[in-house]
């Protein structure tokens, strides 16, 4: 399938890069998503981050689209990209209160560990 293909180019090579994923989300998002692209620049510092990705939440989820009536086509291509961009609560917030990709990596293995 196109859309398939079109999420696996976008997220291949950036799985696990938060930062990459949100700079580049309006690649495979609808014009009409609500969704305004971010540099990358912009997403640098932990409270930009935080806010890019809780913008993406919110315009990515189900409830949301909903509301706004949009078509099955476009809530696939939102349900499949808010399943790359889900990152577990706890993973996020280690990641903004060290801001460290080492601690993220030891908070990811505790988790995969763990579950």
């Amino acid at each position: 399938m196109a859309l398939d293909s079109k999420i696996h180019m976008w997220s291949s090579g950036r799985t696990g890069n938060i930062r990459s994923l949100l700079s580049t989300l309006h690649f495979v998002l609808w014009a009409e998503s609500g969704w305004k692209p971010v540099a990358l620049v912009d997403v640098i510092e932990a409270n930009a981050l935080k806010k890019s990705y809780n913008r993406a939440m919110l315009c990515l989820h189900p409830d949301k689209l909903q509301q706004k009536g949009i078509d099955s086509h476009k809530k696939y291509i939102a349900e499949k990209v808010l399943d790359i961009l889900h990152v577990p609560e706890i993973l996020l917030y280690a990641f903004l209160t060290t801001n460290t990709c080492t601690s993220l990596l030891l908070h990811a293995e505790a988790w995969n560990h763990l579950n």
